[in-house]
């Protein structure tokens, strides 16, 4: 889990993009490879599509710093949350069905293969995505350079970056 970032007060938010992104990134990489290459269960892939959405109004805030290039890596993590929340669909309707219907009715069971089915395409989506193309060769280093050099427009901490979440 993503421990809470430590910004500096007294620096710009530029200075403190560049010093502090790159790591939050690289744990984020780390952490999605766990994911991608192993069993994993509903709780820990929501854990991650929250760590995801997190990261992505994180890297939102610095878009003064980094201009309309970080748009193209936003889109990136949006395409990561979107498939984990249709994982997440996928268990939350599971858990819904199982209250509402009892163990063996034919309609429980239909419903229930329908969405593992469905969440096991998801999942494979999912790993496709990141290992293809999210976290393809070279992936990671070009984001820390990125988050690392990129960050030059002067944003002073009396002048807070805006995002929107709408």
């Amino acid at each position: 889990m993503a421990k809470k970032i430590e910004w500096d007060e007294a620096a710009t938010a530029s200075r403190n993009a560049r010093r502090k992104l790159p790591a939050l990134i690289e744990e984020y990489f780390a952490e999605g490879r766990a994911l991608a290459a192993g069993k994993v269960s509903a709780a820990a892939l929501h854990r991650f599509r929250l760590r995801t959405k997190r990261l992505r109004y994180t890297l939102e805030l610095f878009t003064p710093c980094y201009g309309p290039g970080l748009g193209q890596r936003l889109k990136k993590v949006h395409q990561v949350q979107q498939l984990l929340g249709e994982l997440n669909d996928c268990a939350a309707a599971r858990r819904m069905i199982d209250r509402l219907l009892p163990p063996k009715s034919p309609r429980r069971v239909r419903l229930g293969r329908f969405l593992d089915a469905r969440a096991r395409r998801k999942l494979a989506e999912f790993r496709a995505y990141w290992t293809g193309e999210f976290d393809a060769e070279g992936q990671e280093q070009a984001w820390r350079t990125y988050l690392t050099r990129s960050a030059r427009r002067k944003i002073t901490s009396h002048q807070p970056p805006t995002t929107s979440h709408g």
